[in-house]
């Protein structure tokens, strides 16, 4: 824009607007810990509690759109941790050759946004961030049962369904239940949703917090012995309660029809014949499986827990009366099995260390090593 030929140069602009009055994030740690040795150390162990609280944290507010710019950050959220962490251990010896020990450690941890403006909404499944609740709070429609005969769906549509029992055509507004004069009604084997809200209809109004997909109840599992020339260690880790809310074509019966389907609802899924079932009907209908599966019910939330051998190992070493006839010092055979094999009630078969999501071709399979080793020393 200046000299013989004009042209654009770069300026100096501010994006969006600017406060003043923002200040640093404060963060806070209280915490009692006992460190403790008896029997000459045999026994030992630890035992924490700690509280930590992250106050005016900056965050994103949404702002209607006439404000016509980009609104700051402000010191508007909370969050508070409170959490434990115990571990008790063992060593001792039998007679000159045999030596163990054993190691317990367990912790846990709870979180709540306890300040988030404009995090007040809750959404159906996993929620983020919702005021008042811990990070990734779940939220699911209640139910009781399934539906088995079609007087009992009938029963439901005129309860929660029809505005007039006596005219099956018109829906109550706002109601979550296909039209019953459709191809997409509901049927035997459907889950029975409960109206928690007791307005006498089925939709959002009626979600309930079913937990949060963190882990909780953690711990580990640490053991050895050495007898002469031996050793052997194995370290065990796990998570006795975790909420698993499972996404992508595998998550449920013919969620993408068209792709290869999940073996463990096979045979599993209600039938007239087998009313028992562990799982609800499975249906190629959209509207239908929708509403057993993809709208998640509280039936649908994995309730998780896992042990798995993370590490074992074998060792021996050569005596040193075999050493000093080669001129060695260390010589040491070894065999370390990583993740050979988890304890699960996790139905599905899938790895509950990897997370939620079920999509053909993001999936990780579950692995394991043997490693030998060989250790030489002059």
């Amino acid at each position: 824009m200046f000299g013989n030929t004009p042209q654009l140069t770069s300026t100096s602009n501010i994006s969006g607007m600017t406060s003043l009055n923002r200040t640093w994030e404060r963060v806070s740690t209280s915490n009692i810990a006992v460190d403790f040795g008896l029997l000459d150390n045999r026994l030992s162990g630890s035992a924490e509690y700690f509280i930590r609280k992250n106050d005016d944290m900056l965050v994103n507010i949404t702002y209607p759109e006439i404000i016509g710019a980009t609104a700051p950050k402000t010191n508007s959220g909370n969050f508070k941790t409170k959490g434990y962490e115990l571990s008790l251990n063992w060593r001792d010896r039998i007679g000159d050759d045999f030596t163990y020990r054993v190691g317990l450690a367990f912790w846990d941890n709870e979180g709540e946004v306890t300040k988030m403006e404009g995090k007040t909404t809750i959404g159906l499944g996993k929620n983020s961030i919702v005021e008042g609740k811990p990070l990734n709070a779940i939220y699911a429609y209640k139910t009781d049962g399934i539906l088995s005969t079609e007087s009992q769906v009938l029963d439901y549509y005129n309860q929660y369904g029809f505005t007039d029992p006596s005219d099956q055509t018109d829906m109550k507004n706002k109601t979550k239940l296909p039209n019953y004069r459709s191809a997409d009604r509901l049927v035997p084997g459907t889950v029975n949703r409960v109206d928690v809200n007791e307005d006498g209809i089925i939709n959002e109004d009626d979600l309930v917090y079913v937990g949060d997909a963190n882990p909780h109840k953690s711990f580990g599992i640490n053991l050895g012995f050495t007898y002469k020339n031996f050793d052997f260690s194995a370290f065990f880790q796990g998570v006795a309660d975790i909420n698993i809310v499972r996404t992508g074509s595998l998550s449920y019966p013919f969620m993408q029809w068209w792709t290869n389907q999940n073996p463990i609802f096979t045979d599993k899924t209600w039938t007239p014949d087998n009313q028992n079932a562990e799982y609800p009907a499975a249906f190629l209908n959209g509207s239908r499986k929708t509403w057993n599966y993809g709208n998640l019910n509280d039936v649908n939330v994995i309730k998780a827990a896992y042990l798995r051998a993370k590490a074992i190992s074998i060792g021996y070493g050569l005596p040193q009366d075999v050493l000093e006839k080669f001129g060695m010092d260390k010589i040491r055979l070894s065999i370390t099995g990583n993740d050979l094999f988890t304890i699960s009630n996790i139905k599905d078969g899938l790895d509950p260390e990897f997370g939620e999501g079920t999509r053909q071709g993001s999936l990780i399979p579950f692995s394991s090593a043997l490693i030998f080793g060989l250790e030489i020393g002059f």
